[in-house]
């Protein structure tokens, strides 16, 4: 296709069209190769960094958007992820508890997350708009971590006095989590 498009060739046919043609002969592969550079990921490195940062975006995504029946699709794409990242971690020959670590913790806020979007249909007009504000701080996860993770802190207080202590023990620990991790969650 390239070669026909930088080829241009006309009637009757000319010296130029040699020209063309040889040009097109080296710069089809070149442009496909820098194509192809540019859109998928070629060594572990990018391809490990590439699966972190969808499963961050999920994790955003999830925080900002209502309840779902997504959520057994959620976290089959999240799993599948996880193991890949940990592969790719093991193939750069990193140590793999750093890979692991990030994406436990990645996981353990993504539960919370669910939980609290079910528990947000029973909860209190007080406790919602408390819940809405936390999300919205989770919805920028990777922009500010420690933020995040101090936004799911108040919203645990708040559950602790609202006699909700799984749910606030829940998000306690994922910000802990967010805490102890959060050159993962900065990818």
């Amino acid at each position: 296709m390239i070669l026909l498009l930088l080829s241009q060739p006309t009637m009757p046919l000319s010296d130029f069209f040699a020209h063309s043609l040889a040009l097109a002969v080296v710069a089809g592969p070149l442009l496909a190769l820098i194509a192809f550079w540019m859109i998928f990921p070629t060594n572990a490195r990018r391809r490990q960094q590439q699966l972190a940062t969808m499963t961050l975006q999920e994790l955003e995504m999830m925080a900002v958007r209502g309840k779902g029946g997504r959520d057994d699709i959620w976290q089959a794409r999240l799993y599948r992820r996880v193991m890949r990242l940990v592969h790719w971690a093991h193939v750069q020959g990193e140590p793999t508890h750093y890979v692991v670590d990030g994406s436990l913790s990645a996981l353990a806020v993504g539960e919370t997350l669910l939980a609290l979007k079910s528990y947000r249909e029973q909860a209190t007009p007080r406790l919602v708009r408390r819940l809405d504000a936390s999300l919205r701080h989770v919805a920028h996860l990777r922009q500010a971590p420690l933020e995040s993770a101090a936004a799911l802190e108040r919203l645990a207080y708040t559950l602790a006095h609202a006699q909700e202590g799984e749910l606030a023990s829940r998000a306690k620990h994922s910000a802990l989590m967010i805490r102890d991790n959060r050159r993962f969650f900065t990818a």
